[in-house]
């Protein structure tokens, strides 16, 4: 209750740019009070709702970063305080243990409060009540405690499975329609052994390659083959050039080297929408 009014957005990116302007004043106010007074104003409290993928590296991020801006004694007694909220009994549910530990390590170090096994019941405008009651206070409230499919999605008539994504078979055809594929965040889909598989990139990639090949495979007549997802490796950043991680899920890196090799991955992703970009923005010049 209250999440749609008090929330702050960051999923779009005026959103996200409102929020960081926002976030920055807060830190200058801080400043000016130590420059004016030479004590702290009293700081102020971000509450992160969600100790997912996006959570964490949120809290992360945004403490690192406060923690470069400010003053490091300043940070870790008034500065800024920021608590991370779920409702499972760890951070990062899913996740390899080791991921987990080394992830819960790398937030304490940077002040970041963990309260897990405590569900958010309501949201008011600077408070949250949990469902024992208990309220904590916020100057700001983010919450990333899971997604929910398009608008677009959910008005389709399909078939959809329970948290509202398109029913597809092992094919990603839709079930009522062989003619119709679902890729990517939009559709439910599951490994061989019927774990749905998280939407993330990798996976919206494969799922495009296969519907792709089954596409092509229609129209010459052949029958369509299974999408066999595989989550190739998870890479959290941590803050402070930090990251940690699992490739192939064998290999374990963490530090610097995990960092260096999550941008890369990221590069990997962004150079060719970029090179399309590029291409499209040409064409349309070339046509005005």
């Amino acid at each position: 209750k209250g999440i749609n009014e008090h929330a702050i957005d960051i999923k779009s990116l005026r959103g996200a740019l409102n929020f960081k302007q926002k976030f920055e004043n807060k830190l200058l106010s801080i400043l000016d009070e130590i420059d004016a007074n030479d004590k702290n104003n009293g700081g102020f409290d971000v509450v992160i709702g969600g100790a997912g993928l996006s959570g964490v590296e949120i809290a992360a991020e945004m403490a690192s970063y406060a923690k470069n801006y400010l003053d490091a004694a300043l940070f870790q007694n008034q500065g800024v305080r920021i608590c991370l909220v779920d409702g499972m009994e760890d951070i990062l549910p899913g996740q390899d243990p080791w991921i987990i530990e080394k992830s819960r390590i790398q937030l304490q170090k940077l002040g970041v409060k963990i309260m897990t096994g405590e569900f958010i019941k309501e949201l008011k405008p600077h408070s949250l009540v949990l469902q024992n009651s208990q309220e904590i206070s916020y100057d700001f409230f983010i919450f990333t405690g899971g997604t929910a499919p398009s608008p677009l999605t959910q008005n389709l008539p399909f078939e959809k499975a329970k948290n509202g994504q398109l029913a597809v078979m092992s094919t990603l055809q839709l079930p009522q329609y062989d003619t119709i594929y679902a890729i990517g965040d939009t559709a439910y889909i599951t490994d061989k052994l019927e774990k749905p598989l998280p939407p993330t990139s990798q996976i919206a990639k494969q799922s495009a390659h296969c519907a792709v090949t089954n596409i092509q495979r229609a129209i010459k007549g052949q029958t369509p083959t299974v999408f066999n997802g595989k989550i190739l490796g998870t890479m959290v950043a941590l803050g402070e050039n930090y990251a940690v991680g699992m490739l192939q899920n064998k290999l374990r890196v963490s530090g610097r080297l995990a960092y260096y090799l999550k941008q890369g991955i990221f590069t990997h992703y962004k150079l060719p929408l970029w090179k399309f970009a590029r291409k499209g923005f040409h064409k349309k010049s070339v046509h005005l």
